[in-house]
């Protein structure tokens, strides 16, 4: 039989005995008797559950950690949206952009969303510098005062965040919820519209 060895927290958790986490069995007492009674079929069916279970403890415990680490970026990021509704609500900002950098899934989606921070109706349109990569629905429109807009990018280029990607949303107010035309972004000065750069990554 294997040599023994301590037995660990992740034993412990799984609901073994103070053993080896391969299963050998202990040095001393009953149980090593009992363990000698076993069959070797028994012995090795013991080590296959004794290794399913410790492999499940290390995988919960991977899993936990990996969703703390998603609630703490998620905790960081929802700080950093009200630090920059602060500071728009400060510089009169017409919209609040967010994420500054899109993270792009393994499925090569993302999200940006776009909120009306001004008194009236502000127009908004996203361009991006890869149009023929990626796609924005929607990729313009019209906020009344308050309202969001969830902007849904998708690309079928799965390492997209690594392509340099980028996206700038331009903003403008405007009297009405009419949507702007082409020609109408075209006619507005330079001092009428607002513009955001947004970064794409993995």
């Amino acid at each position: 039989p294997e040599r023994p060895r301590r037995g660990t927290s992740d034993a412990a958790a799984a609901g073994l005995p103070p053993v080896a986490p391969l299963g050998a069995p202990p040095l001393f007492g009953p149980e090593r008797k009992a363990w000698r009674a076993l069959s070797v079929e028994e012995q090795i069916a013991w080590r296959k559950s004794a290794r399913r279970r410790l492999s499940q403890v290390a995988a919960d415990r991977a899993q936990g950690a990996e969703q703390k680490r998603q609630r703490l970026q998620e905790e960081r990021r929802h700080a950093e949206v009200a630090e920059r509704e602060r500071r728009s609500d400060s510089d009169g900002a017409l919209l609040s952009v967010e994420p500054r950098t899109v993270q792009f899934s393994a499925q090569g989606v993302a999200k940006l969303f776009l909120k009306n921070r001004s008194g009236g109706y502000v127009a908004y349109r996203i361009r991006t510098n890869a149009p023929a990569l990626v796609s924005v629905k929607p990729c313009g429109g019209t906020l009344d005062q308050g309202e969001v807009v969830v902007a849904k990018i998708t690309s079928g280029d799965k390492r997209i965040g690594r392509r340099g990607v980028r996206f700038v949303v331009n903003g403008a107010a405007v009297p009405s919820s009419a949507a702007l035309t082409r020609e109408r972004w075209a006619e507005l000065s330079a001092s009428e519209v607002s513009e955001w750069v947004v970064q794409g990554a993995e």
